[in-house]
């Protein structure tokens, strides 16, 4: 990551998720199948002089087809990603090469004191399996110069296949999630499993907490959508569903089964990412 002039305007650090499975320090996605990226760049002249940042960025994205680890095994430890005033830009989508503008709306440019910093969030999104560069050019007023800052980005894998080892503190270990890519987008693999979290959602709308692993056992509730379920026990097999012993961690703490059906329930990881429940 080197810049293309010298001048009082620093590259300082790189922040990223960061899922590095081999010894070439490549990125691989998150559960989403994207990458958050961000690049900090800091004023780091020791005496008056200011510099201005355009709000436009050039990204080049270079494909080179199929992904040389297509089929890999990500550990994801959570590290998170950012400052926390970044500069967002709208998402750049990962599918063949080509150069694309994005720009931030927060403002047609950003000035930067002796000491202060920006930091320039992106969001990169796999549209298509294969290995990608990735080339940043930030324009610069410095000293009174315009000047363009290249940042090479690095490697990005977009696998056909990735399986990522999830840390869950509520359980202090690591859990399995497969990622494969079909229809034009990665369908996530998720086996029910004991001490996992998941949210009902809207095609899970009333779903039924029995009393028993059962079709016909007393309803305790109709959970609404949005309801985050932590699965204690199971599985069960009854009445042609697999059923789940499960509790509820928003709203009253209610016990209970519930039947297994990947359409009515969401990864808690993918829904809340940023939240934190109370039992």
């Amino acid at each position: 990551m080197v810049p293309s002039e010298n001048s009082n305007l620093t590259i300082r650090e790189l922040i990223s998720y960061y899922y590095s499975t081999d010894d070439n320090n490549n990125f691989y996605p998150d559960l989403t199948g994207e990458f958050s990226y961000t690049i900090t760049i800091q004023n780091t002249s020791g005496g008056n002089l200011w510099a201005r940042l355009d709000n436009s960025v050039l990204v080049s994205i270079i494909k080179y087809g199929k992904a040389s680890n297509d089929n890999v095994n990500i550990f994801n430890p959570f590290l998170g990603c950012g400052g926390e005033a970044s500069r967002v830009f709208p998402p750049v989508q990962l599918a063949t090469s080509q150069d694309l503008l994005v720009s931030n709306k927060d403002a047609d440019s950003f000035s930067l004191q002796p000491g202060e910093y920006e930091d320039f969030s992106f969001i990169l999104q796999c549209k298509l399996p294969g290995e990608y560069q990735i080339l940043f050019e930030i324009s610069v007023i410095d000293q009174g110069r315009q000047i363009k800052k290249k940042i090479d980005g690095g490697r990005f894998i977009c696998p056909s296949i990735y399986t990522e080892w999830v840390y869950d503190d509520f359980v202090e270990g690591f859990r399995k999630y497969t990622q494969r890519w079909g229809n034009n987008e990665y369908i996530l693999e998720v086996p029910f499993q004991k001490g996992d979290k998941y949210v009902v959602t809207e095609n899970g709308e009333l779903l039924n907490l029995r009393k028993d692993p059962s079709a016909s056992g007393e309803i305790l509730e109709k959970l609404k959508a949005g309801r985050i379920l932590y699965i204690e026990d199971g599985p069960v097999q009854a009445d042609g569903y697999t059923w789940w012993y499960v509790f509820t961690w928003n709203g009253d703490e209610v016990y209970g089964w519930v039947a297994e059906n990947p359409d009515w329930y969401v990864l808690y990881q993918l829904y809340y990412e940023d939240a934190t429940p109370s039992p």
